[in-house]
């Protein structure tokens, strides 16, 4: 679309520019299409941020309320390392317990899309009006659902993952008596 103007020059130059010519472009579709195509990028890139700031905010919500529950249990955890329990035993059980709560967010999540497709399909089945920008929802067949859940879950786990180290590195005494 960037070659038109180019293009048209060149065949008025070629052709002439009378009534005569054979070849003639139509240069107001032509703009249309550039600003379609200007307006479609923009939206990928809204589409993008938003995604992003979601899966955001989704790690900073689990980060926050990991941050706050460990905050709230740091003596009875350290009277467990203090009998003996180790930081890896306890670091292993939190992290099995958050792979288990973001899964099942997942899983409800997708079920919930997968839900809203059938209702879709059953209403355009049926002859049931349905929105025209809704014709198109695919759930089960974007790939982008599957790499965001995949990343959702591995960011989680990392982030867990770092803040469960970082707050289990502190000696036993200074988790039972709240020493910094």
């Amino acid at each position: 679309l960037d070659m038109i103007g180019e293009f048209q020059r060149a065949i008025e130059a070629h052709t002439g520019t009378g009534e005569d010519r054979a070849v003639e472009l139509d240069l107001d579709r032509v703009e249309s299409q550039k600003n379609f195509a200007m307006v479609s990028t923009l939206g990928y890139f809204l589409l993008a941020t938003l995604i992003l700031f979601a899966m955001l905010s989704i790690l900073l919500y689990i980060y926050n309320l990991l941050r706050n529950h460990l905050n709230r249990i740091r003596m009875n955890l350290g009277t467990f390392m203090a009998f003996g329990l180790s930081p890896e035993f306890i670091q292993a059980g939190y992290l099995r317990i958050i792979l288990l709560l973001v899964l099942r967010v997942c899983t409800s999540a997708t079920g919930t899309l997968v839900l809203l497709q059938v209702i879709l399909w059953l209403m355009a089945r049926s002859g049931v009006s349905v929105p025209q920008a809704l014709d198109h929802v695919s759930v089960l067949g974007n790939p982008w659902l599957y790499a965001c859940l995949g990343a959702v879950l591995a960011s989680s786990l990392l982030i867990c993952r770092w803040q469960l180290r970082r707050f289990l590195k502190a000696p036993p005494g200074d988790l039972i008596y709240d020493r910094k």
